[in-house]
């Protein structure tokens, strides 16, 4: 019976688990991770799979990608003049040996390429001419505007794509008020030369700026929203992106996947009508965002309660409770009293109470009552009352009054009363 029993619950746990998988497999609407991390192996909406296809499938000279520290892949001295350097992220993050090895870099001939939310701030300081005295120089070059979607266009001695080009901040497809940021203007760098204009942002602020460094360039761009998955699906889009790398030089294209992951990903939070919205990537952000891991994920979760369900359940049997054995005493008593009133036989209750008594006085006081006509029987009596503190007048009183009973007839039991009340008076009062 039992292991019918176990074959039951077992196969209506499976049953349970593959419905689990069904409803999520075919009822469970696709939904997209809208985290900013511009990985290029990802086809999420803020990936970056689509703008390295572009640059890769247009490296005729070569395509590298670097997955290590720039100064240990990177060496300037050996790349051939005219290459170029791809590094897009939301807040990038470069080291002194890195920023050393990219501007000798640059300096022979080279373009860099960085499109990113923010900059790091030593390689800001190192080129562009800042206050060395204030903090912050990624805040004091850099502003921003606030608003869901913006306006971006390039120039070229004249405007490149009449209209613009519109972006809009989305997350799960519902637009969000978020910081555009654009570059303060004028800048100038570190040899005091002027920093040239190749974008605007809502038609006047820089957001897409070149400074020549040696033999090459630097270009910066603080719009990587544009250059996403999401946006890139767009043809104008397309337009807007060639356009902007129509600068770089027909060398090999390094691109950068290592300093990419060095970048600070915040709670975005935003606000359509009059509700607000608050995305906040939690320990689980990876496995929800890939389907096939979060159908893994669900289906752990319903083993889980499914085990807790049928696997703890109590599997011996039940220990019966085996109580203690009741004090029955008490009402032994009441039933024996209730036998000796029922009889009436007030000469055998005084004789067995006498026997109560000589036995207490015995097991207590360590005394034995003889009869009256035996000589140690004063004796006896002294000692008792010695030894109970129980005048000897109350002794013999008691006494006489058990041999009163048992001697005449006492129909309404008025003797037996009598040595009773002198008993509980001896029981009271002796110590």
């Amino acid at each position: 019976m039992k292991s019918k029993r176990s074959i039951i619950s077992i196969a209506l746990a499976a049953a349970i688990i593959a419905l689990t998988v069904f409803l999520i497999v075919f009822f469970t609407d696709k939904s997209y991770n809208w985290t900013e991390n511009y990985s290029p192996d990802d086809d999420l909406p803020y990936g970056a799979s689509i703008f390295k296809s572009l640059i890769e499938s247009d490296a005729g000279a070569g395509f590298v990608n670097i997955e290590d520290s720039l100064a240990l892949r990177l060496n300037p001295d050996s790349v051939a003049p005219g290459s170029n350097y791809i590094l897009i992220g939301r807040e990038v993050y470069l080291d002194s040996s890195e920023i050393s090895t990219l501007v000798k870099f640059v300096e022979k001939g080279n373009n860099a390429f960085i499109i990113s939310h923010s900059f790091s701030n030593a390689l800001l300081d190192s080129l562009l001419e800042v206050d060395v005295d204030e903090q912050n120089f990624n805040r004091r070059i850099l502003e921003s505007v606030e608003d869901t979607s913006v306006v971006f266009n390039l120039y070229a001695s004249g405007e490149l794509m009449p209209g613009g080009l519109e972006c809009t901040y989305l997350r799960d497809n519902i637009p969000l008020v978020r910081n555009w940021t654009f570059f303060r203007w004028p800048l100038t760098t570190r040899q005091m030369a002027d920093v040239d204009v190749l974008g605007y942002l809502n038609g006047y602020h820089p957001n897409y700026i070149r400074f020549r460094y040696g033999a090459g360039s630097f270009y910066l761009h603080s719009s990587p929203l544009a250059f996403s998955n999401y946006n890139l699906l767009r043809e104008e889009t397309f337009d807007y992106v060639n356009k902007t790398m129509a600068w770089r030089n027909e060398g090999v294209t390094y691109w950068d996947d290592y300093n990419r992951l060095f970048q600070w990903e915040a709670a975005a939070t935003g606000s359509t009508g009059g509700g607000s919205y608050q995305h906040d990537d939690g320990p689980l952000a990876f496995i929800l965002a890939e389907r096939s891991l979060r159908w893994a994920w669900f289906v752990l979760l319903a083993t889980g309660f499914l085990y807790l369900a049928f696997a703890t359940r109590r599997k011996q049997r039940p220990v019966p409770v085996i109580h203690q054995p009741a004090n029955t005493s008490v009402e032994f008593a009441e039933t024996i009293g209730s036998l000796f009133r029922m009889e009436k036989n007030h000469h055998k209750l005084t004789r067995l109470k006498m026997r109560l008594f000589l036995a207490h006085i015995l097991e207590r006081y360590h005394v034995r009552l003889l009869d009256e006509g035996d000589q140690e029987h004063e004796a006896a009596m002294k000692t008792l009352a010695e030894r109970s503190n129980i005048p000897l007048t109350e002794l013999e009183e008691l006494l006489r009054t058990f041999v009163k009973v048992t001697g005449e007839d006492d129909p309404r039991g008025r003797g037996l009363i009598e040595f009773d009340r002198q008993l509980r008076r001896f029981y009271d009062q002796a110590r």
